[in-house]
């Protein structure tokens, strides 16, 4: 996963906003920790929330949004609860 923060586990799932800021440009990167996969790329939020959602309530995990390299990640779905 290209990006770093101690909040996020290697195994969690992140959504990152690529490409411009404007909402004509913008893509979603769909990064799933743990697999050594490439992103999955999406033009809407929507729908990469959505896959990211399906991936970690069936792996347990959480599921974070990053606007920006500079921004926090922001907690979109926590499903540890669901490992146990």
């Amino acid at each position: 996963m290209p990006y770093r923060d101690p909040a996020v586990a290697e195994t969690d799932i992140v959504v990152i906003r690529t490409g411009g800021a404007s909402v004509l440009r913008a893509a979603f990167d769909l990064h799933v920790g743990g697999t050594g996969t490439g992103p999955q790329r999406f033009k809407t939020f929507e729908r990469a929330v959505l896959e990211g959602e399906k991936i970690a309530h069936a792996r347990g995990v959480r599921l974070f949004y990053i606007d920006s390299p500079n921004s926090a990640p922001y907690v979109l779905r926590d499903y540890t609860w669901t490992s146990e």
